[in-house]
Order: C-alpha cells, then structure tokens, then sequence
C-alpha cells in the first residue's frame, strides 16, 4: 500500500511540476462533405489529353486537395465520391482527372455512371441552400486508371465510389452524359 502511495504521489508531483500532458484525438471527429465540381446544368466537354493534358489546361474548377490544415479535411489519400441531381432516376457520368504536381500532366483516374436515388439533398452540404436534388444512389466504375470501388450502390442509399489518390495534388471532375433530368449536379468529396 505504501508502494502505491508513494506511487500516486510521485505521478502527482510530475503532472504539477511538467503540466498536464495533450493528446491529439486519432480523426474522431466529423469530416464534411467538400465540393468537387458545382452546379452543373450541362454537358460539360471533356479535355484533350492529347494536346491539353498538361496542368496550364486544368481549368478553373480544378480543386487542391493536398492537406489544408491539422484537421485534415483535404485529403490527398484515400477520398469518397458521391454527387446528386435534380431528378430521381436521372443518369449522369462523372470523369475524374487528377495532377500529381504543378505543371505535371493529367491523369484520368476515374469514370463514374451515377444514378439518382429517392433520397432527397433537402441542403446542399457545402453551403447550406435548400435545394430540390436526390443523391445518386447507384454508381458504377466504367473506366480508371485507378482502383475505384462503389459502395453501396442501389437501394436508394448515397452511393459511395472510394478510391485512393496517394500522391495527386489536384483533382477535376467533368459531367457529361446527363440524361433523364440529370441537371444541376453536384460532386463531391470526403475522406474515409
């Protein structure tokens, strides 16, 4: 029992004299949902990689998603995709392209055929507007450079494409193919 005293003595003595000690939490926290590519209420063209592949040809909605701050809600590593529409059933396809660095050339990671679920967005998550939307519910990797895998997909659930972008710098995501009043998509984008 003395042993025990003197124990908790010594322990007293160091916390008062050293400070107590911090600790930072293993990403307990809640990670928002971060735009990719805003409204969309067209077919947008698809770069040419052949003569515009290269980072001055990124284009203005070309996101940074290298870390932004200790919280770590930009993310270069492994990152979910998810996007909605205005129409239940509408199909869209997502093309994501990627740069690893400033004037590096383009890479086209992912092709996703979405389709929009039943589940309303009721608010945008990156900015709180009310909105008349559906989140897709139905994803599918058609075409990748990457290891893309969709999650779960129908059911009228947010579908999920996770893949891991180790080592890009930049992203672009391109909406064409909206059919079945597929307008005003949105993507975006989360960590996992």
């Amino acid at each position: 029992m003395k042993k025990f005293m003197f124990g908790m003595l010594a322990a007293a003595i160091l916390v008062l004299t050293l400070g107590a000690v911090t600790s930072t939490g293993l990403w307990t926290y809640q990670c928002p949902y971060l735009l990719v590519r805003g409204v969309v209420g067209a077919d947008e063209t698809q770069p040419t990689l052949t003569s515009a592949g290269d980072f001055a040809n990124k284009g203005e909605y070309a996101v940074d998603i290298t870390p932004a701050d200790t919280l770590g809600y930009q993310s270069g590593g492994g990152i979910q995709i998810m996007a909605c529409c205005a129409a239940d059933n509408g199909t869209f396809d997502v093309t994501l392209y990627g740069w690893r660095s400033t004037n590096g050339p383009a890479t086209k990671l992912l092709k996703i055929a979405f389709t929009g679920g039943s589940q309303k967005v009721v608010k945008y998550p990156h900015n709180g507007t009310a909105v008349t939307a559906y989140w897709a519910d139905t994803a599918v990797v058609t075409d990748y450079a990457l290891t893309g895998t969709a999650f779960n997909s129908a059911g009228n659930n947010v579908a999920v494409v996770k893949a891991d972008l180790e080592g890009y710098k930049w992203i672009r995501a391109v909406v064409d193919n909206m059919l079945s009043g597929a307008n005003d998509v949105c993507v975006y984008r989360a960590m996992w």
